[in-house]
């Protein structure tokens, strides 16, 4: 079973987020979701639509860095963020395939790259819009760069099968 760390806090909109991730635990049998926040808020929203709960984890984090944050000044401040945790663990942890973040892309660029075996892209199923996608060149995402954080395009364009035959 592959473990996937998904970040929904830094969306906008994050109940839409965890509707897709109830729905994955129900289509995708071979995918174990990591979901960094406060654990009684994201049963509260999960708990409104049908799912299997034993492919769900909750990691503790009680801060979001959001998109009207300063990346930098977030990332060194907000320690307990969904962001910032997920990005350790992600370095850490041999047994996460990877993460999604549907969070500020800036956060992104100062956090530790992951390691290359746990690099995410590019992933089948991601729309060809996903193949180019709008980042400074430092952190554009390759498997020889080590970057293991696709953007949110991609998270909303690959369908779930495509998840599971990407990892």
């Amino acid at each position: 079973m592959k473990k996937i760390l998904i970040d929904v806090f830094g969306s906008d909109h994050p109940e839409q987020l965890l509707e897709g991730c109830a729905r994955c635990t129900l289509e995708v049998p071979d995918v174990m979701l990591v979901l960094p926040g406060e654990e009684a808020m994201l049963r509260a929203e999960l708990e409104k639509y049908p799912c299997n709960w034993d492919a769900l984890e909750f990691m503790p984090a009680s801060e979001i860095i959001t998109n009207h944050d300063d990346p930098i000044d977030a990332v060194m401040h907000k320690r307990d963020s969904t962001l910032v945790k997920g990005m350790q663990r992600l370095k850490c942890d041999p047994e996460l395939a990877g993460m999604l973040t549907a969070g500020s892309t800036g956060a992104l660029e100062p956090g530790p790259p992951a390691p290359p075996s746990q690099a995410a892209w590019p992933m089948p199923g991601a729309s060809a819009a996903c193949a180019r996608p709008r980042l400074p060149h430092s952190c554009r995402p390759s498997p020889a760069a080590g970057c293991a954080l696709p953007t949110a395009a991609q998270t909303w364009t690959a369908s779930p099968s495509a998840w599971s035959s990407s990892l």
